[in-house]
């Protein structure tokens, strides 16, 4: 039987499912995730792109937009990319990136970015795999408000 895997904008309806998903992502380690997720609906700064298998929520890819100054381009930045345990290693990741991928060609990118632990091995092949170049001359500084 062949996989019906279907990528989406998250739009209110699915949020209780979507909840689900990102409590996964969290390791059920914040108990509102319905809230954030209505949050970045109203927020309308980053996309919560939804993937389902034969109709079954199945992972989730979130972005928003940054610019390169040495460009003069937009860069679609991944902030999160989360597929769901029982389906791993059936190119839900894969499906969600490729279709940031078309979004960023079609608002005219210069580029995807992203950032990951450096004990995720497993996303760091993935990311290899699809393309993306590790740049460790980069390191990431913030400041929490």
């Amino acid at each position: 039987m062949s996989e019906n895997i279907e990528i989406f904008p998250l739009a209110k309806k699915e949020v209780p499912e979507a909840s689900i998903l990102l409590s996964n992502y969290f390791k059920g380690q914040i108990n509102d995730c319905t809230s954030i997720l209505e949050r970045l609906l109203d927020f309308q700064i980053a996309q919560f792109l939804l993937a389902r298998v034969n109709g079954t929520p199945s992972g989730f890819l979130v972005y928003d937009w940054e610019f390169s100054m040495t460009k003069g381009l937009p860069v679609l930045h991944i902030v999160a990319l989360y597929t769901a345990k029982e389906f791993r290693k059936r190119s839900i990741a894969k499906t969600l990136v490729c279709e940031a991928k078309a979004i960023a060609r079609k608002h005219g990118a210069n580029r995807l970015q992203l950032e990951t632990d450096e004990e995720n091995i497993p996303a760091r092949l993935l990311y290899s795999k699809l393309g993306f170049e590790l740049l460790p001359e980069k390191e990431v500084y913030m400041l929490f408000l």
